[in-house]
């Protein structure tokens, strides 16, 4: 087993009135048991996700604990961007397989933008049975 403790955790105080979705905000790192990082900020939870402005650092202790934070750091947000790839591509495929199969418009990429090609509308010829059903 691994002789290295990290941890972490956050802290908030409300406002008064703010149905506690408005406040201070604590986050604290710790390594071997002692608190090592300390950041302070406003958060606002909203109904998208909770926001956090960051403020100010009110404890920081230099030490070995910073190589595997950051470690820890890096594979966290590779960890976010890959599932954010793999539900991205299922939520595409989802909608090409949701997508009607005649299309009257095809959205290309032009330099990174997205734009809309018209095509020929798709037009069938229907035969007016009403003529015949009166003659």
């Amino acid at each position: 087993m691994g002789k290295k403790s990290l941890c972490g955790g956050r802290a908030d105080v409300t406002y008064s009135g703010s149905n506690h979705a408005r406040g201070v905000r604590h986050i604290r790192f710790y390594a071997d048991g002692k608190t090592v990082l300390d950041i302070e900020g406003d958060f606002e939870d909203q109904q998208f996700g909770s926001n956090f402005r960051f403020q100010n650092i009110d404890l920081y202790i230099p030490g070995e604990w910073e190589t595997d934070f950051l470690k820890i750091t890096d594979s966290l947000r590779q960890f976010t961007s890959k599932r954010k790839m793999a539900f991205k591509k299922a939520r595409d495929a989802e909608q090409n397989r949701m997508r009607p199969q005649i299309s009257c418009h095809r959205r290309v990429t032009i330099n990174g933008l997205f734009a809309v090609r018209m095509r020929k509308p798709f037009t069938r010829k229907v035969e007016d049975k009403s003529a015949k059903l009166i003659a």
